[in-house]
């Protein structure tokens, strides 16, 4: 049984898991030293122009791909901002969204929870109608993320590993990663031992310098580690966007995170600018925010 956020969720999708819709305000402490960043006084590196515009492109891949597909679903907290992308493109564009084609997951590893995650995730595809096509996507940095659910299904179905498997589902996997090594996995049949077949890929994407990985400043939201839930965070942000030329720092609210430098217009505005001095009418050359 899947269980849906409290409250109302800014976009519209299906959570497996408890989440609150409520942004609450954080304080972590920016502290600006010339052109660098300190968050609670560990140092940001910059983020390249270039990096937001492979890791849009990216994106739009994968949800390019979804279109022909049943379902699309992925796993906090490094998956919640490209799902938020990718029903706001699609809702912007006047398409209706469905949330029973989109679902958020908790993360496979999260522990202390009041659940099983691979069980939960497990049970639900066990629901789904016979034939139905699903794309799975995460983030991450090596590609743990892929290798663990090709495993996980593999399992599932070859070895009845959390349940006899109940349907026939066609499956790809998609995971963003910055190592240029991940090697992807052609289809792959399976046939459980009650005669259900599994036909499964996985594919890996390259973004070098991709900033995700539960990423609280860049997300807006973060996981309470007693309980699991879900929260929407809501405080100043700064992200350093280098230029290649010269870097500026861009303050907003992190609760609209990264989607607000998404915006083709807004790319535009950032190319643009080409003083470098313009970022010191945001901030003083040290100090807080």
């Amino acid at each position: 049984m899947s269980d849906r956020a409290t409250g109302m969720m800014p976009l519209p999708y299906t959570i497996h898991f408890g989440a609150d819709a409520d942004p609450e305000w954080d304080r972590e402490i920016f502290t600006f030293i010339r052109e660098n960043i300190f968050i609670n006084e560990k140092l940001q590196p910059p983020l390249h122009i270039q990096v937001i515009r492979n890791l849009k492109d990216t994106i739009n891949q994968i949800l390019f791909s979804a279109m022909s597909y049943d379902r699309v679903v992925t796993f906090a907290l490094g998956g919640v901002f490209p799902l938020d992308y990718m029903v706001k493109v699609l809702s912007e564009s006047g398409q209706t969204v469905r949330d029973e084609k989109f679902h958020l997951f908790a993360g496979l590893n999260w522990r202390g929870l009041p659940f099983d995650p691979k069980a939960r995730f497990i049970d639900w595809i066990d629901t789904l109608p016979d034939e139905e096509s699903i794309i799975l996507f995460d983030t991450g940095n090596v590609g743990n993320a892929g290798g663990q659910l090709w495993n996980l299904l593999i399992r599932h179905y070859k070895e009845d590993y959390l349940g006899t498997a109940q349907v026939n589902l066609i499956i790809n996997i998609y995971v963003i990663v910055t190592n240029p090594d991940a090697i992807d996995r052609p289809q792959t049949q399976v046939i459980s031992k009650g005669g259900k077949k599994l036909c499964l890929s996985l594919h890996f994407l390259n973004v070098q310098g991709n900033p995700f990985e539960d990423a609280v400043h860049f997300i807006g939201y973060e996981r309470l580690q007693s309980s699991g839930v879900m929260v929407r965070k809501k405080f100043l942000g700064a992200i350093n966007i280098d230029f290649g030329t010269h870097q500026n720092i861009i303050v907003g609210e992190a609760s609209d995170g990264f989607m607000m430098l998404f915006s083709d217009s807004r790319l535009r505005l950032l190319e643009a600018i080409n003083n470098p001095s313009i970022s010191e009418n945001i901030f003083n050359k040290e100090g807080d925010l």
